[in-house]
């Protein structure tokens, strides 16, 4: 039986809908993976203390003097400080994690210098975790006393994160040209910007790395439209980006010159 313009229409959507939820995975995938570089630290140093603890009660127990006793003592208590500390640092991080992967779409206050630190360190890790000898400078200009504004926080971490993914990308592509004078980066910022007609925060993510061509960088925003050799990536990350950005009434602009820099502007009212 011959298809009717409705059964294809039906799946040519539904074929969208599982690209849009590859992309998700895709990029889930990269915050897993930063997550676990991140974890590594917090966890090893609550293993370290707990361990030189341990020792510490057995060597309590065989002091005779008060004065050395009290210092083993002193010594026990910043330990356990120090553990308590770390166990909150990676509850954080599980936690971002569990609020980016939520299917919720409630909006509420969030702090975006917090969220952009967040995003860029685990970005940063999720690219070492599957490129070992990875590495550049990040440079971070966070506007202080920002106001806290209601976003879908998940949402948004996508959109950070897809474009730090593309940044560490151009970054390490550019140094594969073998310029030993280059010195790659990746920065991100935020401003506050106040006038009559409205009110807006400013997330500036800038990198020094291939750039993009004149001749393509009207299509960057086309859905599956990539730079990217076939299989790294469905180019849907960018389009998907500035749609979540529409629905917070912000706006995604992008300036780039080839073989110097590729900058993205995120407006957000608040």
């Amino acid at each position: 039986m011959d298809k009717t313009f409705s059964d294809v229409n039906a799946e040519l959507k539904k074929a969208q809908q599982q690209l849009i939820e590859q992309e998700k995975l895709a990029s889930l995938g990269q915050l897993i993976a930063g997550i676990s570089h991140e974890l590594k630290n917090p966890l090893s140093l609550i293993i370290s203390f707990s361990d030189v603890s341990a020792e510490l009660l057995q060597e309590i127990k065989n002091v005779k003097s008060d004065e050395e006793r009290n210092k083993l003592l002193e010594t026990l208590a910043n330990n356990l400080e120090r553990i308590n500390h770390h166990v909150k640092r990676a509850d954080n991080i599980i936690n971002h994690m569990l609020d980016y992967s939520g299917s919720g779409s409630e909006k509420r206050l969030t702090d975006l210098n917090k969220l952009c630190d967040e995003c860029l360190s685990l970005s940063f890790h999720g690219m070492r975790a599957t490129n070992p000898g990875f590495n550049c400078e990040l440079k971070k200009d966070f506007f202080p006393g920002l106001p806290e504004i209601y976003l879908v926080s998940q949402d948004i971490s996508r959109v950070l994160l897809n474009i730090f993914s593309n940044a560490f990308y151009a970054v390490g592509e550019r140094r594969k040209k073998g310029d030993h004078s280059y010195q790659p980066y990746v920065s991100v910022s935020t401003t506050k910007n106040d006038s009559d007609q409205s009110k807006q925060i400013v997330i500036r993510l800038r990198d020094n790395g291939t750039g993009i061509p004149g001749e393509i960088k009207e299509k960057i925003f086309n859905p599956f439209f990539t730079t990217k050799p076939f299989g790294k990536g469905t180019g849907l990350g960018l389009s998907i980006s500035q749609d979540i950005i529409s629905r917070h009434n912000g706006e995604l602009k992008m300036d780039t010159k080839e073989n110097e820099f590729t900058e993205f502007a995120i407006s957000l009212p608040y």
